[in-house]
Protein backbone atom coordinates (compact mmCIF):
# COMPACT_ATOMS: atom_id res chain seq x y z
CA UNK A 1 0.00 0.00 0.00
CA UNK A 2 2.81 2.45 0.60
CA UNK A 3 4.41 1.94 -2.23
CA UNK A 4 0.77 3.48 -3.69
CA UNK A 5 1.19 6.16 -1.80
CA UNK A 6 -2.01 5.25 -0.02
CA UNK A 7 -2.80 6.88 3.33
CA UNK A 8 -2.65 3.83 6.08
CA UNK A 9 -5.13 4.10 9.33
CA UNK A 10 -4.72 2.36 12.23
CA UNK A 11 -5.01 2.17 15.86
CA UNK A 12 -2.48 2.45 18.60
CA UNK A 13 -2.12 4.39 21.88
CA UNK A 14 -1.23 7.41 22.03
CA UNK A 15 2.77 8.20 23.27
CA UNK A 16 3.25 8.87 26.86
CA UNK A 17 3.19 12.10 28.04
CA UNK A 18 6.78 12.22 29.39
CA UNK A 19 7.90 11.49 25.32
CA UNK A 20 5.50 14.60 24.34
CA UNK A 21 6.88 16.86 26.39
CA UNK A 22 10.31 15.60 26.27
CA UNK A 23 10.61 17.51 22.72
CA UNK A 24 10.51 20.86 24.15
CA UNK A 25 13.40 19.82 26.43
CA UNK A 26 17.27 19.61 25.25
CA UNK A 27 18.85 16.39 25.22
CA UNK A 28 21.83 18.10 26.95
CA UNK A 29 20.82 20.49 29.77
CA UNK A 30 21.62 24.27 29.01
CA UNK A 31 24.73 25.27 30.99
CA UNK A 32 26.36 21.81 30.67
CA UNK A 33 25.83 22.10 26.99
CA UNK A 34 27.71 26.08 26.94
CA UNK A 35 30.21 25.00 29.64
CA UNK A 36 31.45 21.57 27.10
CA UNK A 37 31.78 23.75 24.26
CA UNK A 38 33.74 27.01 26.64
CA UNK A 39 30.74 29.33 26.10
CA UNK A 40 30.83 32.37 27.94
CA UNK A 41 28.62 35.29 27.79
CA UNK A 42 29.31 38.84 27.34
CA UNK A 43 28.53 42.28 28.43
CA UNK A 44 28.22 46.27 26.83
CA UNK A 45 31.52 46.33 28.52
CA UNK A 46 33.00 43.08 26.86
CA UNK A 47 33.35 41.39 29.95
CA UNK A 48 33.45 37.40 29.71
CA UNK A 49 31.10 36.43 32.00
CA UNK A 50 30.15 32.57 33.62
CA UNK A 51 26.97 31.29 32.37
CA UNK A 52 26.54 29.60 35.51
CA UNK A 53 27.17 32.19 37.64
CA UNK A 54 24.84 33.92 35.99
CA UNK A 55 21.45 31.96 35.26
CA UNK A 56 21.82 29.26 37.19
CA UNK A 57 18.34 28.49 39.21
CA UNK A 58 16.64 31.50 36.97
CA UNK A 59 14.14 31.70 33.89
CA UNK A 60 15.93 33.01 30.78
CA UNK A 61 14.58 35.10 28.52
CA UNK A 62 16.10 34.44 25.00
CA UNK A 63 16.35 37.53 22.96
CA UNK A 64 16.37 37.55 19.16
CA UNK A 65 16.95 40.85 17.78
CA UNK A 66 19.45 42.78 15.47
CA UNK A 67 20.71 46.41 15.56
CA UNK A 68 18.80 47.47 12.41
CA UNK A 69 15.21 45.68 12.74
CA UNK A 70 12.91 48.74 13.46
CA UNK A 71 9.87 46.79 15.33
CA UNK A 72 12.48 45.76 18.28
CA UNK A 73 13.53 49.90 18.95
CA UNK A 74 9.77 49.75 20.99
CA UNK A 75 10.23 46.47 22.06
CA UNK A 76 13.22 46.22 23.95
CA UNK A 77 11.90 49.41 26.08
CA UNK A 78 9.38 47.21 27.48
CA UNK A 79 11.64 44.56 27.84
CA UNK A 80 13.75 46.39 29.83
CA UNK A 81 10.88 47.82 32.32
CA UNK A 82 9.78 44.32 32.51
CA UNK A 83 13.17 42.89 32.79
CA UNK A 84 13.89 45.66 35.86
CA UNK A 85 10.85 44.69 37.43
CA UNK A 86 11.34 41.14 38.26
CA UNK A 87 14.96 42.44 39.06
CA UNK A 88 13.47 44.78 41.89
CA UNK A 89 10.91 42.00 42.77
CA UNK A 90 13.86 39.48 43.39
CA UNK A 91 12.02 37.31 40.70
CA UNK A 92 14.69 35.26 39.04
CA UNK A 93 14.59 36.31 35.27
CA UNK A 94 17.37 37.24 33.07
CA UNK A 95 17.56 37.65 29.24
CA UNK A 96 20.39 37.12 27.00
CA UNK A 97 20.60 38.27 23.66
CA UNK A 98 21.02 36.20 20.81
CA UNK A 99 22.24 38.99 17.86
CA UNK A 100 21.35 38.29 14.27
CA UNK A 101 23.27 40.87 13.18
CA UNK A 102 25.87 39.86 10.28
CA UNK A 103 28.01 42.72 10.63
CA UNK A 104 30.49 42.92 14.02
CA UNK A 105 30.41 46.45 13.91
CA UNK A 106 26.20 45.96 13.98
CA UNK A 107 26.47 43.99 16.50
CA UNK A 108 29.13 46.29 18.75
CA UNK A 109 26.82 49.56 18.12
CA UNK A 110 23.99 46.99 19.72
CA UNK A 111 26.40 46.45 22.77
CA UNK A 112 27.23 49.69 23.86
CA UNK A 113 23.80 50.63 24.82
CA UNK A 114 22.80 47.32 26.15
CA UNK A 115 21.45 46.44 29.27
CA UNK A 116 21.37 42.61 28.81
CA UNK A 117 23.93 39.80 28.63
CA UNK A 118 24.40 38.24 25.10
CA UNK A 119 25.94 35.14 23.79
CA UNK A 120 28.96 36.68 21.65
CA UNK A 121 29.29 37.57 18.10
CA UNK A 122 31.73 35.08 17.32
CA UNK A 123 29.37 32.22 18.76
CA UNK A 124 28.16 32.19 14.99
CA UNK A 125 27.27 27.96 15.35
CA UNK A 126 25.62 28.72 18.70
CA UNK A 127 23.21 31.33 17.59
CA UNK A 128 22.03 29.76 14.85
CA UNK A 129 21.29 26.33 16.42
CA UNK A 130 19.53 28.45 18.94
CA UNK A 131 17.79 30.43 16.56
CA UNK A 132 16.85 26.93 14.05
CA UNK A 133 16.44 24.44 17.46
CA UNK A 134 13.72 27.34 18.77
CA UNK A 135 11.90 27.54 15.50
CA UNK A 136 12.74 31.58 15.76
CA UNK A 137 11.43 33.05 12.38
CA UNK A 138 10.96 36.67 12.96
CA UNK A 139 12.22 39.38 15.62
CA UNK A 140 11.54 40.55 18.17
CA UNK A 141 10.94 37.26 19.13
CA UNK A 142 11.88 35.96 22.86
CA UNK A 143 12.06 32.14 23.83
CA UNK A 144 11.69 31.78 27.82
CA UNK A 145 13.17 28.78 29.06
CA UNK A 146 14.23 27.52 32.14
CA UNK A 147 18.15 27.26 33.29
CA UNK A 148 18.25 23.29 31.97
CA UNK A 149 17.03 24.73 28.37
CA UNK A 150 13.53 23.18 28.93
CA UNK A 151 11.29 25.82 26.88
CA UNK A 152 8.74 27.29 28.77
CA UNK A 153 7.05 29.23 26.22
CA UNK A 154 8.69 29.15 22.43
CA UNK A 155 7.46 33.01 22.10
CA UNK A 156 7.11 34.76 24.76
CA UNK A 157 6.66 38.41 23.71
CA UNK A 158 2.94 38.95 24.96
CA UNK A 159 3.31 37.51 27.98
CA UNK A 160 6.33 39.81 28.96
CA UNK A 161 4.88 42.92 27.44
CA UNK A 162 2.32 42.02 30.24
CA UNK A 163 4.81 42.99 32.76
CA UNK A 164 6.91 41.42 35.62
CA UNK A 165 3.43 39.93 37.06
CA UNK A 166 3.39 37.23 34.29
CA UNK A 167 6.45 35.74 35.63
CA UNK A 168 7.84 32.94 34.64
CA UNK A 169 6.06 33.66 31.38
CA UNK A 170 4.43 30.78 30.57
CA UNK A 171 2.54 29.67 27.86
CA UNK A 172 -1.27 30.52 28.57
CA UNK A 173 -3.51 26.91 29.61
CA UNK A 174 -5.68 28.51 26.44
CA UNK A 175 -4.19 30.69 23.04
CA UNK A 176 -5.36 32.21 21.10
CA UNK A 177 -4.53 30.51 17.39
CA UNK A 178 -3.03 33.55 16.22
CA UNK A 179 -0.79 33.03 19.39
CA UNK A 180 0.78 29.44 18.63
CA UNK A 181 4.30 29.23 18.13
CA UNK A 182 6.02 27.23 15.10
CA UNK A 183 7.73 25.20 17.87
CA UNK A 184 4.74 24.36 19.78
CA UNK A 185 2.51 23.09 16.36
CA UNK A 186 5.71 20.71 15.31
CA UNK A 187 6.90 18.97 18.81
CA UNK A 188 3.51 18.87 20.99
CA UNK A 189 0.35 17.76 20.39
CA UNK A 190 -2.32 19.96 19.83
CA UNK A 191 -5.93 20.13 20.66
CA UNK A 192 -7.78 23.05 18.39
CA UNK A 193 -10.77 24.15 18.20
CA UNK A 194 -12.20 26.37 15.28
CA UNK A 195 -15.52 27.86 15.94
CA UNK A 196 -17.22 29.82 13.24
CA UNK A 197 -19.42 32.17 15.52
CA UNK A 198 -17.41 34.23 17.96
CA UNK A 199 -20.71 34.60 20.10
CA UNK A 200 -20.17 30.55 20.62
CA UNK A 201 -16.77 30.55 22.23
CA UNK A 202 -16.90 31.31 25.34
CA UNK A 203 -18.54 27.74 27.02
CA UNK A 204 -15.71 26.27 24.42
CA UNK A 205 -12.97 28.17 25.47
CA UNK A 206 -14.00 26.89 29.25
CA UNK A 207 -14.28 23.39 28.70
CA UNK A 208 -10.97 24.16 27.31
CA UNK A 209 -9.17 25.75 30.10
CA UNK A 210 -10.60 22.98 32.69
CA UNK A 211 -9.14 20.05 29.85
CA UNK A 212 -5.57 22.30 30.16
CA UNK A 213 -5.50 21.96 34.14
CA UNK A 214 -5.14 18.45 33.54
CA UNK A 215 -2.68 17.88 30.12
CA UNK A 216 0.12 20.17 30.95
CA UNK A 217 2.16 18.56 28.16
CA UNK A 218 -0.43 19.52 25.19
CA UNK A 219 -1.09 23.01 23.56
CA UNK A 220 -5.05 24.42 23.52
CA UNK A 221 -5.83 26.87 21.01
CA UNK A 222 -8.81 28.32 19.65
CA UNK A 223 -9.84 30.06 16.20
CA UNK A 224 -12.70 32.08 15.57
CA UNK A 225 -13.97 32.24 12.18
CA UNK A 226 -15.72 35.46 11.79
CA UNK A 227 -13.07 37.07 14.43
CA UNK A 228 -11.97 41.14 12.43
CA UNK A 229 -8.62 41.15 14.40
CA UNK A 230 -7.54 37.79 12.90
CA UNK A 231 -3.97 38.57 11.35
CA UNK A 232 -3.53 37.38 8.14
CA UNK A 233 -0.56 34.86 8.72
CA UNK A 234 -3.18 32.92 11.25
CA UNK A 235 -5.58 32.54 8.43
CA UNK A 236 -3.22 31.37 6.53
CA UNK A 237 -1.91 28.58 8.57
CA UNK A 238 -5.73 28.00 9.73
CA UNK A 239 -6.51 27.10 6.40
CA UNK A 240 -3.38 24.83 6.04
CA UNK A 241 -4.34 23.12 9.46
CA UNK A 242 -7.78 22.69 7.89
CA UNK A 243 -6.89 20.95 4.75
CA UNK A 244 -3.94 19.09 6.68
CA UNK A 245 -6.82 17.22 8.74
CA UNK A 246 -9.35 17.14 5.77
CA UNK A 247 -11.63 19.31 8.35
CA UNK A 248 -14.25 20.79 6.07
CA UNK A 249 -13.54 24.97 5.49
CA UNK A 250 -15.16 26.98 7.30
CA UNK A 251 -17.66 24.92 9.68
CA UNK A 252 -17.40 24.56 13.77
CA UNK A 253 -14.53 21.74 13.92
CA UNK A 254 -12.35 20.05 16.60
CA UNK A 255 -9.15 18.94 15.48
CA UNK A 256 -6.30 17.01 17.23
CA UNK A 257 -2.56 17.08 15.93
CA UNK A 258 0.20 15.44 16.36
CA UNK A 259 2.91 16.37 13.95
CA UNK A 260 5.73 14.01 15.05
CA UNK A 261 3.43 10.78 15.17
CA UNK A 262 1.55 12.45 11.69
CA UNK A 263 -1.32 12.05 13.16
CA UNK A 264 -4.41 14.31 12.73
CA UNK A 265 -8.23 13.37 14.18
CA UNK A 266 -11.33 15.96 13.59
CA UNK A 267 -14.81 15.28 15.51
CA UNK A 268 -17.51 18.21 14.14
CA UNK A 269 -19.45 18.67 17.50
CA UNK A 270 -18.71 21.51 19.89
CA UNK A 271 -21.76 20.37 22.30
CA UNK A 272 -20.83 20.61 26.20
CA UNK A 273 -19.15 17.48 26.65
CA UNK A 274 -17.64 16.90 23.43
CA UNK A 275 -14.22 18.56 23.89
CA UNK A 276 -13.45 16.22 26.88
CA UNK A 277 -14.85 13.49 25.45
CA UNK A 278 -12.91 13.55 22.03
CA UNK A 279 -9.83 14.06 24.03
CA UNK A 280 -10.62 11.25 26.31
CA UNK A 281 -10.78 8.98 22.96
CA UNK A 282 -7.52 10.08 21.70
CA UNK A 283 -6.01 9.58 24.90
CA UNK A 284 -7.50 5.67 25.35
CA UNK A 285 -6.51 4.87 22.03
CA UNK A 286 -9.94 4.26 20.29
CA UNK A 287 -9.41 7.07 17.47
CA UNK A 288 -8.16 5.68 14.40
CA UNK A 289 -4.75 7.21 13.78
CA UNK A 290 -5.00 8.50 10.27
CA UNK A 291 -0.70 8.76 9.39
CA UNK A 292 0.40 10.88 6.58
CA UNK A 293 3.21 11.95 4.32
CA UNK A 294 2.47 14.95 3.18
CA UNK A 295 4.47 18.01 4.16
CA UNK A 296 2.81 19.36 8.23
CA UNK A 297 2.03 23.07 7.66
CA UNK A 298 4.21 25.43 9.22
CA UNK A 299 3.69 29.15 10.46
CA UNK A 300 5.02 31.75 8.58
Amino acid sequence: LRSLGCRLAYRKPPRPRNLLWSKMEPKTPLLQELETDFVQLTNKENEMIDPRTALEGKTIGFYFTSNSCMPCRDFVKKLEATWQACKSAKKGFEVVLVSQDYQKEAYDEYMSHSKFLSIPFEEKDLRKSFKERWQVKSWPWVVITDDKGKVLNPKGNKALLEGADQFPFSVPAVQNFADVAPLSLNKQVCFFAFIDEGKKAEPVKAELESMAKSNKDMVFAYYIEDAKDMPSSAKKIAMKMRAFAKAKPAVSALIIVDVIGRVKHVRYDLSAGSPTKFLQDYQSGSLAEKVGTGQIPAQP
